[in-house]
């Protein structure tokens, strides 16, 4: 049982095992430390405004180390002082129980921060439509548009997909959404892209830029 004299203004994350969602074990861990002890399943500490804590896996990640993203909510003394106030920052982990936490916890990615549950993922819907935008960029498929046949040398590697796939999310997360809509995709797709391809003599002569050829793209891939 996890100790009371923590307070209520301090939150942490432990972990917890369950085949049904309804019976839960609760292995002991002996990471940190509540109430004098390590026997207890916390995976992250408990401070002041640490609340809000979201993990996801992330199938697509290349770094093994960062398999697990966690989004949680943190304040400090250094923070309030530069008018930081309650803002989001990230974790890493290989496995979901150890973390590699922010230098002194201090990274926030949305210093504005945020007063609810964080969570973000996607539909395997907008994973095929990502890959479609990028698989749509090369001269090589056989549905390319005549814009890419004739002005694209090489186009976008699966890379530039994982890194649209991610950014997306971001996208997402900053319209105050947990879930990745089309339009996040499409509000980033250009920048994210555009300096992906290699564009042909031809386009260079023709002066077609590859912003050009990315919203011709966009404007030809059907969303699934």
């Amino acid at each position: 049982r996890l100790s009371e004299a923590r307070g209520d203004d301090a939150d942490g994350l432990a972990y917890a095992i369950s085949n049904d969602g309804i019976d839960w074990e609760k292995p002991v861990l002996n990471l940190f430390e509540d109430g004098g002890s390590k026997e207890n399943n916390l995976v992250f500490p408990f401070f002041r405004w640490g609340a809000g804590t979201g993990v996801m896996k992330d199938p697509i990640e290349t770094d093994p180390a960062k398999r697990y993203k966690m989004l949680f909510m943190f304040q400090s003394g250094d923070m309030i002082f530069a008018g930081i106030v309650q803002p989001v920052c990230v974790a890493y982990s290989a496995d979901g129980i150890h973390w590699d936490v922010p230098q002194r916890w201090l990274n926030p990615v949305i210093p504005q921060g945020s007063d609810t549950h964080l969570v973000a993922y996607w539909d395997t819907k907008i994973r095929r439509y990502v890959v479609a935008l990028g698989q749509a960029t090369r001269n090589t498929h056989p549905d390319s548009l005549p814009i890419v046949k004739e002005m694209v040398q090489y186009g976008a590697s699966p890379r530039a997909y994982q890194h649209l796939m991610s950014l997306s999310k971001t996208v997402a997360f900053f319209r105050g959404r947990d879930y990745i809509l089309p339009a996040d995709v499409k509000f980033i797709a250009t920048d994210v892209l555009h300096h992906r391809l290699v564009r042909t003599i031809r386009a260079e002569v023709e002066n077609v830029g590859t912003d050009e050829i990315v919203a011709e793209v966009l404007r030809h891939t059907s969303i699934p």
